[in-house]
């Protein structure tokens, strides 16, 4: 019963506030069981509080009274002993009575009478030494190699090209470590085609800008004699079925005797319109050669050809990076958990290599979880760790909770 801190009765009335503890823990030497109430560890003027106990059968010694309002009632353990048992919470009533006695005159003399009385009836929980089992569930990290983005090189080739590929931080040990990589797959290989700058002539030709005739000019076929005078028209029509514009030699302009008439680069592209022409010669070239290292920290892929022109090749190499992937179980400890001893874990290797989840189950109650060495569980309070050997010993006391083995 727990009034708390309502309001305080009128003197003309008895109450019980509060009575404490709702359990006892087996193998202490004695036990105290405190009563609240108003005016009950002081004496007022005219009246007097008397209160009495009852523990199962048997009645209490009288209590001790602690001013202002509260007193204290022993119980031997002698008392309680054969109520105890060994794994299981047992119960005990306790009937707790208080009396308010008043002095009042009457036909010439002090009367003493009872005047109120009221009684309250609770349980008293019976813990065994052990209090429940701690269980202790231990991960540890798993590992395994994890896709990157891709490496790419592009180059563009006209003959033989080796790509090389050795950015990687490769595996040096029997195992893989964490971040190491590795080229993982095959490597692909893909061409492209290269947009080259062109001219499309007056005839509608288009030819690039890399040609001879873009870059040096162009001759006809036919050579200006002397003395005998040029037939100008046989040299326009050359021009003009090649190209399809007339230069007009022998009026517009004329060719040195002894000579080859000439047009330079800038009468051809005045004639002519720039552009552009997607080029390739993928056809002649083939991927020939990998070459990967054993522990694949670096690998080679040789494009074989030969061409007039170059294409755009691109090399693809997959790549991968050992790390951590998850967790796993390792191992499932439940260990019995005693009021008189510590509580002892042991987990083997290094504490920075797992994680270990301890969950507390009393006998009787919530079952609170945390970390192994973070803190207290409930009613296991941490106290210490030592290391011997490949294994990690964690110390736990059990300490009493009322409210963990509050069956409610």
């Amino acid at each position: 019963m727990d009034l708390g801190s309502r309001i305080p009765f009128s003197p003309d009335f008895v109450g019980i506030r509060h009575v404490s503890p709702g359990a006892f823990l087996k193998g202490e030497h004695s036990y105290r069981i405190a009563v609240s109430g108003d005016s009950f560890g002081s004496a007022v003027a005219g009246q007097t509080v008397i209160v009495s106990a009852k523990l199962g059968s048997r009645s209490l010694d009288p209590p001790e009274p602690v001013e202002p309002n509260r007193v204290i009632f022993t119980v031997p353990e002698t008392l309680i002993r054969d109520g105890f048992q060994d794994e299981t919470i047992s119960t005990l009533p306790l009937e707790v009575t208080a009396i308010r006695y008043k002095d009042d005159w009457l036909l010439g003399s002090w009367w003493v009478h009872a005047t109120d009385a009221v009684t309250s009836t609770t349980s008293i929980m019976l813990l065994p030494d052990r209090v429940g089992n701690l269980v202790v569930e231990t991960q540890r990290p798993s590992y395994g190699w994890i896709d990157e983005d891709t490496e790419t090189q592009s180059d563009a080739i006209s003959a033989q090209t080796v790509f090389a590929f050795h950015s990687v931080v490769g595996q040096t040990g029997s195992t893989p470590a964490v971040g190491n990589e590795k080229y993982s797959g095959p490597p692909t290989s893909a061409c492209a085609a290269i947009i080259q700058n062109a001219w499309r002539l007056h005839n509608g030709q288009v030819v690039l800008d890399s040609d001879p005739m873009i870059q040096l000019g162009w001759n006809t076929a036919r050579y200006v004699g002397k003395p005998e005078p040029p037939d100008w028209n046989c040299f326009n029509a050359e021009v003009q079925t090649m190209l399809g514009w007339n230069p007009d030699w022998g009026v517009q302009r004329s060719c040195p005797a002894g000579a080859h008439c000439h047009l330079t680069p800038d009468d051809i592209k005045s004639h002519s319109t720039a552009t552009t022409l997607p080029l390739e010669r993928c056809s002649r070239f083939r991927q020939t050669v990998v070459q990967i290292c054993p522990n694949r920290a670096s690998v080679s892929i040789t494009i074989g050809g030969n061409a007039d022109q170059p294409s755009l090749w691109t090399v693809t190499v997959p790549r991968q990076i050992y790390l951590q992937t998850g967790w796993e179980p390792d191992t499932r400890q439940t260990i019995p958990s005693y009021k008189s001893k510590p509580v002892e874990v042991k987990i083997k290797g290094d504490p920075k290599d797992s994680l270990s989840e301890v969950k507390f189950v009393p006998i009787n109650g919530k079952s609170p979880s945390g970390i192994l060495g973070n803190g207290d569980v409930g009613g296991l309070h941490y106290s210490s760790n030592g290391q011997l050997g490949d294994e990690t010993f964690y110390h736990y006391d059990v300490r009493y909770s009322g409210d963990l083995f509050n069956p409610n």
